[in-house]
């Protein structure tokens, strides 16, 4: 697959993969040696024993090094066969000190520069991109009280999944979650003290571990932890699917801000379970201090005093019998106050009612007793047996060719590509059945395919057939569309039983944006799509063009982490969104981010659309667009937790609706707009 192997390229003994040998400068030596040759690190089955840290540092080719643009990015990629474990020695004198310590510490090249928004740092997550961890476990042994498994605290194009971590008395299993809405997923947290500490303001600057929590996190597990599951401080939304926390007592989750009178940071918590084991009137399952947005719908909560405390306001208590699981069908809270973002603008916050044109900051609450929460609450927002390229049915493609891949897909259910650019002469099709897996790793560290062929009408790479009861897989695989007409990426036709996990589509930067779609989802198209990355883009020529455009279909189709960030700016008119949503229906996105100056999302004619916590943080050009676009006979719409953080004036809206001509104002914070909605 084009891998670097640790046990082969650092000659690991027998004693060095069970456990017995030490093997903390190897590893490092191999993080390193593997990012400089542009390449996924991947590691065996074994155990591995550790004593200190290692240093996970994203760099730059040194001719471009002043570029934000990380060009050198760490990949690490366990066994999927058998997870390896990376054990910390017991009593490790670096897991002992005054401060937490990750094992696996991802972090930029210190000689970059800080950006003016987070000064004193020693260095910037916004310079970390392309790189990530997938299937490893650790261990991070006895008595090192201030251990944390990973800080992973990064911007575009990263991934952290399939990771167990067994704190045991260490301090966390994580420091850090990636910003940009990357995505958290399928990650078991044993143990500790917490679960997921993401540390406040000057906690991070004294511990070297600077945040840039604006993410997505589905699947993952959080049992046994002392003090509490997971502390998250900041002022990105995070949004929290298809997630399960146990703990004997106390408080499952505290929402920090900075300051009560600042920021909002909101949640958004879907299809989760909270149970505490043991009967006490401490527990809480969201302490909320610093009165943050909420929203949730379908949470069920076992064994809690408190559901919810924002500081008496809008607290939901338990029932009598607290034994029981308590539904928490939906819920929105909203602060009745006025915070001012981290650039100083005051903020509102209120919930929008479309078909009565009622603005309010009442708190929306819906919850029952149950017996049990769903079967399948959880599992059905992460994936299962994860395909991988060490599966004995797997084929690696040796020809470089468009017919010699297709071949291998119309012959074989799971085919590879190896690592390196495949220029295509034609489009290549997935079939009903096809799983198609590229080298893990992001960008030139895996597998990018580009056009070989001028294509004459509208046109994707990567093609596929038109069937609803297709179980198509489409994993880690890098698009280069180029710059020029009727060329895309992906045109997915395949439905709600398909994946797509890490794709990426732009690779460059492109000097101007044609008529393409870069991701087309139009009849059967449907399924769960994760972690989908798409920063690059300028100013598109043609008013056709989107990054992803979802036409005509209404299998479910659920986005996880949806990051469309850069393009479509400098236009006077909104000619130009990111998500074109068209006569669709049954979609749901969990996350996402813009940084631009045209609208994140167009909605036309299309029904039963759910969208939580999309943030736009920043705004290129001199026209400023509004954010969600409204048209049609658009019904059964639901955007949650929704905010711009740049708030010229009143003239731009967040939602722009023509139902009665009712917008929501863009200095608003949105923590709920609904037209038509009525279940989740």
């Amino acid at each position: 697959m084009g891998m670097y192997d640790f046990a082969k390229n650092q000659a690991l003994t027998a004693d060095e993969m069970n456990g017995a040998k030490d093997v903390t400068r190897k590893l490092q030596d191999a993080v390193n040696a593997s990012r400089d040759a542009r390449q996924t690190l991947f590691i065996p089955s074994g155990t591995y024993k550790v004593s200190s840290q290692i240093y996970c540092e994203m760099t730059h080719d040194p001719l471009i090094k002043t570029n934000n643009y990380p060009n050198m990015p760490v990949n690490i990629v366990g066994s999927a066969i058998n997870r390896p474990t990376i054990v910390v020695a017991d009593n490790s004198p670096a897991f002992n000190g005054v401060n937490p310590l990750a094992v696996f510490h991802y972090m930029t090249d210190q000689s970059l520069p800080s950006r003016h928004y987070n000064p004193g740092k020693p260095y910037d997550t916004g310079w970390v991109m392309e790189g990530g961890i997938r299937g490893v476990n650790v261990d991070l042994g006895i008595g090192n009280k201030n251990a944390v498994g990973i800080f992973w605290s990064t911007a575009q194009y990263c991934y952290v999944e399939d990771i167990s971590i067994k704190v045991r008395d260490g301090f966390a299993g994580m420091t850090g979650i990636g910003g940009a809405n990357c995505l958290t997923a399928n990650i078991s947290i044993d143990g500790g003290k917490f679960g997921i500490y993401l540390p406040d303001s000057d906690e991070e600057v004294a511990w070297g571990m600077p945040a840039a929590n604006q993410n997505t996190i589905t699947g993952c597990s959080f049992t046994n932890q002392s003090v509490g599951a997971l502390v998250l401080s900041g002022w990105g939304g995070i949004t929290i699917v298809g997630s399960t926390i146990v703990q004997a007592k106390g408080t499952a989750m505290t929402l920090n801000t900075t300051n009560s009178s600042v920021e909002i940071f909101p949640l958004s918590l879907i299809d989760c379970k909270i149970e505490f084991t043991t009967q006490s009137s401490d527990n809480k399952g969201i302490s909320n201090p610093g009165q943050g947005l909420i929203s949730m719908r379908d949470v069920y909560v076992k064994s809690a005093e408190t559901i919810i405390d924002n500081q008496g306001d809008g607290n939901i208590t338990g029932f009598d019998n607290t034994n029981d699981w308590v539904r928490v069908k939906r819920y929105n809270y909203v602060y009745k106050g006025t915070k001012t973002n981290r650039r100083g603008v005051p903020m509102t916050a209120a919930h929008y009612d479309a078909i009565t044109a009622t603005q309010t900051n009442s708190d929306m609450v819906d919850i029952a007793g149950v017996s049990e929460p769903p079967a399948d609450l959880v599992s059905k927002h992460i994936w299962n047996d994860t395909p991988s390229f060490e599966d004995p049915d797997a084929v690696l493609v040796t020809s470089a060719t468009a017919a010699g891949i297709q071949q291998a897909i119309d012959t074989n259910a799971k085919v590879c590509l190896p690592k390196g650019t495949f220029i295509l002469s034609s489009p290549i099709t997935l079939r009903e059945n096809t799983i198609l897996i590229g080298c893990p790793g992001r960008g030139k560290s895996g597998t990018i395919l580009k056009y070989g062929w001028t294509p004459q009408r509208p046109s994707w790479l990567i093609e596929t057939v038109n069937s609803a009861n297709a179980t198509t897989y489409l994993l880690d695989i890098t698009t280069n569309a180029g710059d020029e007409d009727y060329r895309g990426s992906v045109h997915w036709r395949v439905g709600a039983n398909s994946i797509i996990r890490n794709l990426w589509c732009d690779i460059d930067w492109l000097v101007y944006e044609h008529d393409y779609v870069r991701l087309q989802i139009s009849g059967n198209g449907g399924g769960r799509i994760f972690n989908y990355q798409d920063e690059k883009g300028t100013t598109p020529r043609n008013s056709n063009h989107r990054k992803v455009k979802v036409s005509g279909t209404t299998q479910p189709l659920w986005f996880y982490g949806l990051n469309l960030e850069r393009g479509g700016s400098e236009r006077p008119v909104s000619t130009f969104p990111m998500l074109e949503i068209d006569n669709a229906s049954n979609v749901r996105i969990f996350g996402g981010k813009t940084e631009t100056s045209q609208p994140y999302a167009a909605i036309n004619n299309s029904s039963n659309i759910f969208i939580t916590n999309v943030m736009d943080f920043a705004h290129f050009g001199s026209y400023k667009q509004n954010y969600f676009e409204i048209t049609g006979n658009s019904n059964n719409i639901e955007v949650v937790n929704s905010i711009y953080h740049h708030a010229p004036d009143d003239s731009y809206f967040i939602v722009d609706d023509p139902w009665n001509t009712n917008e929501v104002p863009r200095t608003m914070v949105l923590g709920c707009y609904h037209r038509n909605w009525s279940t989740f």
